[in-house]
Parts: C-alpha cells; sequence; structure tokens
C-alpha cells in the first residue's frame, strides 16, 4: 500500500509573475479623435488591417501611445519609435531602426510626416503580415528609442 504523499513532498509552484502594469493612454481630445478617423478613412479597404496592427502592438508593448499627427499616427513608449500611414492600397510603417540594413522586405521609409527618425518601413497588404516577425521589428525600434 502506498504511503500517502506528506505536503512537503510535493514540489513547490513558482511564484506568480508579477502583473506587468499598463498605463492607459489618455483619451485623445476631439480634434485628435477628428485627425484620427480622417488619418483611418484614408487606408479604405485598409483600416482593419490597421485596426488589427494597433491591437497586436498594445498587446505586445507596455505603456504604448498612439497619438494622430499631420498626416500620419505616431506609435511611442513613450518616445515614438514608429509610425503609420494609411492609403488606398496599403499601411505604411515606419520604423526607427537606424543603421540597419534594408532589405527586400524593409525599406527605406517612405512616408510623409514624420521625422527623419522613421528610417526603415514595411509594406502591409495582408493580415498575415502582422506576425512575430513584424512584432519583433517593432521591439527592436522600441529598444533602440526607448531603451
Amino acid at each position: 500500500k502506498p504511503e500517502p504523499e506528506s505536503p512537503a513532498a510535493k514540489p513547490e509552484k513558482p511564484a506568480a509573475k508579477p502583473v506587468e502594469v499598463r498605463p492607459a493612454q489618455r483619451p485623445l481630445a476631439a480634434d485628435e479623435v477628428e485627425t484620427y478617423e480622417k488619418l483611418l478613412a484614408a487606408g479604405k479597404g485598409y483600416r482593419p488591417l490597421y485596426v488589427m496592427l494597433e491591437t497586436e502592438i498594445r498587446k505586445a508593448f507596455a505603456g504604448i501611445v498612439v497619438l494622430p499627427r499631420a498626416g500620419y499616427l505616431s506609435i511611442g513608449a513613450p518616445k515614438e519609435f514608429a509610425a503609420v500611414t494609411l492609403h488606398a492600397g496599403e499601411v505604411r510603417l515606419g520604423l526607427d531602426l537606424g543603421d540597419r540594413p534594408f532589405d527586400p522586405h524593409l525599406l527605406k521609409a517612405k512616408l510623409k510626416g514624420p521625422g527623419a527618425a522613421i528610417s526603415h518601413m514595411v509594406i502591409l497588404r495582408d493580415a498575415r503580415q502582422v506576425d512575430g516577425d513584424l512584432l519583433a521589428l517593432l521591439a527592436e525600434a522600441c529598444a533602440r528609442v526607448n531603451g
């Protein structure tokens, strides 16, 4: 007859990971909401792709702030490390990746609005492009700018 396990014989459960507190983005002012809606409207059929991208970015990064600017959406944590412009045929995601080499997927930035720090861009036309590789590029840009 096997002996019942004593409480001391049970392996200890690992300590619970601390819950990461993500500060809420301040609500947009009325004029910012209007600008945000105008920028998204420019994307026509690509608006859902942008909304998905923003949702995935908010899930992946703490303290993300998305603010409408003249001609683009600024993404920061808190400093701007990415920018988005929406067009009728694509969504352009600009990234601050410094002197990282360009490649067929990661192009030289061609976005109107953000400063020269946004050096690279990825052209998005399909939800399948919003994947681990894209989030890794965003993480690299965020770490470069925000430490």
